[in-house]
């Protein structure tokens, strides 16, 4: 699947075509010299960009369907555990960019969420009390999305960590969600923020990626509350 990206000079990758240079993909990155990079391009040529500069580019993505909500599933018997799905949730909402929720019991309605994702793997959870939902989100032709094996974890090139859906090109590079354009943006105000940009708000058991400065006017129109999603 093709998609047009805005991205950062330095989060172009091999495999690119620049809305400026069309039809001449990238083939690799050249050399970096203070604020430009060299890149090679099919046709052998070499084009300078800027890596601050903006830049649309045409990327072919994989075969993932953008989420904003995230359905969090694996043991929780004990307080450790539930510790340890609270952490794998905050991963998920940081790597993928959505909002995602930790399962602490079996009363969710799978369907209300647009993606499920596994602490591990599905088979390893057995007696697992929220393994119920795994098996009512494959039911209903929903993705589920187990961890990846921790072998395969490493950086997107633009520097963000990924080990939860680890997501790679076609030349195997590993590309996080936000430079695949996977990631929904602020969950307040629905644009586009840089993951750097985006704070995660707790609610209860619900972490939501939102700009810093919705945040602080969400709170400053509702002192009272800790959070205002609208």
């Amino acid at each position: 699947m093709l998609a047009q990206l805005t991205v950062l000079g330095s989060e172009i990758l091999p495999g690119d075509v620049l809305a400026l240079k069309p039809n001449r993909p990238v083939e690799e990155i050249g050399s970096v010299q203070g604020l430009s990079i060299s890149l090679h391009l099919e046709d052998a040529g070499i084009y300078i960009v800027w890596a601050a500069r903006r830049y649309l580019v045409t990327r072919k993505t994989l075969d993932e369907t953008p989420t904003s909500t995230a359905l969090v599933v694996g043991p929780i018997d004990t307080a450790d555990a539930r510790d340890f799905l609270r952490g794998h949730a905050i991963d998920v909402a940081e790597q993928t960019g959505t909002v995602a929720t930790y399962a602490l019991h079996a009363d969710y309605t799978v369907t209300d969420f647009d993606a499920v994702y596994v602490l591990g793997r599905a088979a390893e959870l057995r007696d697992c009390a929220t393994l119920v939902l795994v098996a009512e989100a494959l039911a209903a032709g929903m993705p589920v999305h187990e961890a990846s094996n921790p072998q395969a974890a490493g950086y997107c090139v633009c520097g963000l960590a990924q080990s939860v859906h680890v997501l790679r090109d076609r030349h195997g590079v590993i590309q996080c969600h936000e430079c695949q354009g996977l990631t929904m943006g602020c969950a307040h105000c629905g644009e586009y923020g840089d993951a750097e940009e985006l704070t995660l708000v707790e609610e209860g058991a619900t972490f939501s990626p939102v700009h810093a400065a919705c945040l602080a006017e969400a709170r400053r129109v509702r002192p009272g509350a800790a959070y205002v999603t609208a």
